[in-house]
């Protein structure tokens, strides 16, 4: 009979000794108890009930010793079909390590398997593929880390994960990349495609967003493969970090440039790039950090055979220039958290012109001497025959991008004085974020290119008020300014406090007049849901936020007058 039976596999050491200890617990309360009448009824319910828990303690025990052991041959398995780089992937996207990849873990690692060649970009191997017959730039990176102390959240917390989320944020301390070499004719990716006039804006690299798709998924961490234009400045960018993204998340999004100056042989370039980073690595959470802009300007030959100047940054004038956003789990829509801070400096430079270099054979013989640059602008041989100022560069390109600026935003004290001095109302917008810029939030956004864009808006803004835009900041510190003698505030330190004290997260819009009077306020985010609310029949034809900015500029005048 006992060979009829059938064989049980022997239990793991592990098993074992767990069941030993099981058995052994089982047997000291049974010797505990039999053979001695208890003394209260309460003793034996007590080992009754404590046989009981160790009775289900010795099965939960027994379960997840199975469960680990069917995980590991199931691990194992795994291993065997795909290798153990390609099980080393699978973990690394796992983010909540549960043996399953979610769709939402699913979708970063889609995009990697779908441009599996983009990878860092290898310097080394660039230089090499440089013709020596051509000229070379070399190109400086000049970083300072954002100030931890500007951003505003608070870190750590014992059941938090926000700093395993800004991991990749505190790593960055260096550059990528700290030089680098660029054949000159690769600069012909700033350059337009055919002859355009000074000052007439021209696409780098053209914008993939639509109305259908005015945004694209955050939950990603490698870059799609570049082309055409977009191979140099994904190069460029890559010396600040490998992993640049050329085109944004969400508008505005591409890059555009102009001819700022020109003559028979040299232009002056001036762009504008709006790009961003992604700083982490599964299985950490995605991390986008956006700065505001990516600004600079090029002098190159026409017939890209010489560089003079090179000069790429993202301006370091405003009290913050970076947008942040990170998911702390793996659903977009609910775990995204948003931030702002300041950069220092992010910055490329040339210390010289282009060159040619030292060409060397097969034994070490030379074929070519490097050659000293030759520096046109310097020694005053380049003589512009037409030009506009940078200043002015930088507004068109600046206006290209945001079509609301038609109407000037004038700085907080000057935005007062204007409209005094033009018996006007002041249109105030504070934010948490700046508006002309990428580090905005989602519903500045919003505002931005929809009401403040539309000719009804501007056309009222025009005529009747005079726009000015702060950052909370800002105003923050501006509001404690005291006169000479430190025994009052000053006007614009009482004008910064009224306008605070209407604020409300993330932007308010207000009607004031020039004494700083609010006479009619509302915060982005009720704007945006009356909006949303069913339109009239005047509204069917047109954008009912665009109607809704409308009744909230008109009654801000109807309700000035009621203070005349």
């Amino acid at each position: 009979m006992d060979r009829d039976k059938k064989k049980t596999p022997p239990d793991s050491d592990g098993e074992r000794k767990l069941r030993e200890f099981i058995d052994a617990a089982v047997q000291t309360t049974e010797q505990g108890t039999v053979g001695r009448k208890p003394k209260k009824r309460c003793g034996c319910l007590l080992v009754f009930l404590l046989s009981v828990v160790i009775a289900v303690l010795a099965v939960a025990t027994a379960l997840v010793v199975k469960s680990y052991e069917m995980r590991r041959i199931g691990e194992m398995m795994v291993r065997s079909k795909i290798g153990e780089e390609g099980y080393a992937m699978f973990q690394s996207y796992d983010r909540d390590s549960d043996g399953y990849l979610s769709l939402a873990e699913f979708e970063p690692l889609l995009n990697k398997l779908a441009a599996p060649d983009n990878v860092p970009v290898d310097f080394d191997s660039f230089m090499q593929d440089i013709d020596p017959l051509q000229e070379v730039l070399s190109v400086e990176t000049h970083f300072q880390a954002l100030i931890p102390e500007s951003m505003t959240t608070e870190r750590g917390g014992v059941f938090s994960n926000k700093d395993a989320n800004l991991a990749g944020l505190d790593d960055w301390m260096s550059p990528f990349r700290s030089v680098a070499g660029f054949g000159v004719p690769q600069f012909t990716a700033f350059l337009p495609e055919g002859a355009v006039p000074v000052g007439q804006v021209y696409e780098l690299v053209r914008s993939n967003l639509n109305v259908f798709s005015n945004t694209l998924s955050s939950n990603r961490y490698y870059p799609p493969q570049t082309v055409g234009r977009e191979v140099l400045l994904h190069a460029l960018l890559s010396m600040f970090h490998p992993r640049p993204f050329v085109h944004t998340r969400f508008g505005p999004q591409g890059a555009a440039a102009l001819i700022r100056a020109e003559n028979e042989m040299y232009v002056d370039v001036v762009f504008r790039i709006h790009a961003e980073f992604q700083l982490n690595e599964p299985p950490i959470n995605p991390f986008w950090f956006t700065p505001a802009q990516f600004t600079g300007n090029l002098i190159i030959k026409r017939d890209s055979s010489h560089i003079e100047h090179f000069h790429l940054y993202v301006p370091s004038n405003k009290s913050l220039n970076v947008d942040m956003e990170w998911m702390n789990g793996p659903m977009e829509n609910e775990n995204m958290e948003v931030d702002i801070g300041y950069m220092p400096q992010m910055e490329l430079t040339v210390s010289s012109p282009s060159s040619h270099i030292s060409v060397y054979g097969e034994n070490g013989e030379v074929l070519q001497e490097a050659a000293p640059p030759i520096n046109d602008l310097l020694n005053g041989n380049v003589v512009w025959n037409n030009q506009i100022t940078m200043e002015d560069a930088f507004s068109i390109l600046e206006l290209h991008y945001y079509s609301f600026k038609k109407v000037p935003y004038l700085s907080f004290s000057e935005a007062f004085q204007r409209a005094a001095a033009e018996e006007k109302l002041v249109h105030s917008i504070l934010l948490w974020g700046s508006l002309d810029d990428q580090s905005c939030c989602g519903s500045g956004r919003t505002l931005r290119e929809t009401a403040l864009e539309s000719t009804p808006v501007i056309t009222l803004l025009e005529e009747h008020f005079i726009s000015s835009w702060s950052l909370v900041a800002d105003l923050e510190k501006m509001k404690e300014e005291r006169t000479q003698d430190h025994r009052e505030f000053t006007p614009v330190a009482k004008l910064a406090s009224t306008c605070l004290d209407a604020y409300s997260f993330p932007v308010q819009m207000s009607i004031m007049l020039p004494n700083g009077t609010v006479v009619h306020s509302v915060n982005a985010n009720d704007l945006l849901d009356m909006g949303q609310e069913q339109p009239t029949i005047s509204q069917v034809f047109t954008d009912p936020l665009v109607s809704t900015y409308v009744k909230f500029l008109e009654t801000g005048l109807d309700k000035a007058k009621a203070f005349q």
